[in-house]
């Protein structure tokens, strides 16, 4: 029978001329997003590129400078220009902190639109953590720009729902369901048989085009990365089968079955993650950006007006820092520097509540995740392009701690009264960004999948107990 209805099913979706339909839609559709993300992936690595090379050719320049200063020769620039002191390296020479795009990086565009993945922090102003308190869930990614995320996770659901609604309301409104329920297998298990068979061509057909799409936009698909891709697609497709199969069996004509789809799509695509999103936004409220930008920068004027006051705190805070040989001998930068220091103190507090509503926010946002597989097939394909929520979080992590890092090293050199020598710039601290790995999408994976099969049984239970009550089956 499995022979027969494979044969039959062939011939009818080659008739109706579903298969060439779908697989021309799905490649030109599948290009296309992945040429959007793969343009977007290409801009980020240029601009990297752009900087790490600019930083270069400033470093170069200030080598020359160093090297001519101490070998005594006269340089034509002004002193502020030279680089012999760590301020003048900390404030004319950052190092570029940046966030290289991974390999898959093209499927999902993701936070990468929002924020920046390059950092240049200077050692007199850390005003860049700001640029990521706007961050608030992984649910605002659904609503993003047209990549294969959005292929998958918004128009194929609608796709599948097209190919499948009406597979036995139709044989019902044809007439034909008696003599099918004449043949020598249960009806439930002829749509069961139906819809896998659809399923494995519609599976074919995404592979296929997803594959053509990889090559032609130059996207490496020999990564470990692309097998979880394909497994998170092929189980997010079952689900919906596996609706459209409980919808078949309990539906009564085809534009019921069509509705009740739709519904469900909109349901779980669109009012579930919207209304998630919405009761997190009330209950973990983000604090104003601009309210946190004004303090800052009420903050500095005022510790600016007491910087004797202040420098005097901060030695005490900081005795190791403090020169026993010519006490009370200190620059403006000594200064400067103690007040950001008491300035970094008086802001932390309010940065710390983004960061307390922003952890709680998205804490919230996880637990409900499960109640639409687009959530979290979507939440999944973020990670796997390394434009997750998630990442930019580690991505600004790494970069504040390399900018005290890079700080506290010059003001140390500060303090010491060291002059910045060619020696020195071989153990400027660098930064080397480190990717979140990869857990868990296994298990997401097996989750949905058995979230499929209580469906599918579901569907078996309901439409054998309808039997069962003698709801005419054939007939409404």
């Amino acid at each position: 029978m499995f022979s027969y209805n494979f044969t039959y099913e062939l011939k009818l979706l080659i008739r109706n001329k579903w298969l060439p339909i779908l697989g021309l839609l799905l490649v030109i559709t599948f290009a296309f997003a992945a040429f959007n993300g793969n343009s977007r992936t290409q801009k980020r690595i240029k601009e990297i590129t752009n900087i790490e090379t600019k930083t270069e050719l400033s470093d170069a320049n200030m080598l020359k400078l160093l090297d001519s200063v101490e070998k005594g020769l006269e340089v034509k620039t002004s002193f502020r220009q030279i680089p012999n002191t760590p301020m003048a390296i900390g404030y004319q020479h950052p190092r570029a902190v940046t966030m290289t795009p991974n390999g898959m990086s093209a499927i999902a565009i993701g936070q990468s639109d929002i924020f920046t993945d390059v950092i240049m922090p200077i050692t007199v102003d850390d005003d860049f953590s700001i640029d990521f308190t706007e961050m608030t869930s992984s649910i605002q990614l659904l609503f993003g720009s047209f990549d294969l995320t959005f292929v998958i996770i918004y128009l194929l659901p609608l796709l599948i729902i097209a190919f499948s609604y009406n597979i036995l309301s139709a044989e019902k409104e044809r007439g034909a369901l008696r003599l099918l329920a004449s043949q020598p297998i249960s009806i439930y298990k002829w749509i069961f048989q139906k819809m896998l068979l659809r399923f494995f061509w519609l599976s074919l057909i995404v592979i296929i085009a997803l594959v053509i799409s990889f090559l032609i936009n130059s996207i490496d698909l020999v990564q470990i990365q692309f097998i979880w891709l394909l497994g998170l697609i092929l189980v997010y497709m079952l689900f919906w089968f596996s609706l459209s199969f409980l919808i078949n069996l309990m539906g009564s004509s085809s534009a019921k079955n069509a509705v009740f789809l739709i519904g469900l799509w909109v349901f779980l695509v669109l009012l579930i993650p919207s209304t998630i999103n919405q009761i997190a936004n009330n209950i973990y409220p983000i604090p104003s950006r601009s309210k946190m930008v004004n303090t800052m920068r009420t903050l500095k004027v005022d510790v600016s007006k007491k910087q004797d006051k202040v420098l005097d705190h901060y030695l005490r805070d900081h005795p190791e820092l403090a020169s026993k040989e010519d006490k009370g001998n200190y620059t403006f930068w000594h200064k400067y520097m103690a007040s950001l220091d008491l300035v970094a103190q008086e802001i932390n507090p309010l940065f710390s509540l983004y960061d307390e509503q922003l952890k709680a926010q998205q804490s919230w946002v996880k637990k409900w995740t499960w109640l639409s597989p687009s959530l979290v097939i979507n939440k999944e394909m973020n990670r796997i392009s390394g434009n997750s929520t998630a990442d930019y979080q580690n991505f600004k992590n790494q970069a504040l701690t390399f900018s005290k890092h890079w700080r506290n090293h010059l003001i140390f050199m500060l303090y010491s009264k060291q002059a910045f020598t060619t020696k020195d710039y071989r153990i400027l601290p660098k930064f080397t960004y480190k990717p979140l790995k990869l857990n868990g999408i296994g298990k997401h994976i097996i989750i949905e999948f058995i979230l499929c099969v209580f469906i599918g049984l579901l569907g078996i239970y309901l439409f054998k107990k309808r039997l069962q009550k003698g709801i005419a089956i054939l007939n409404n």
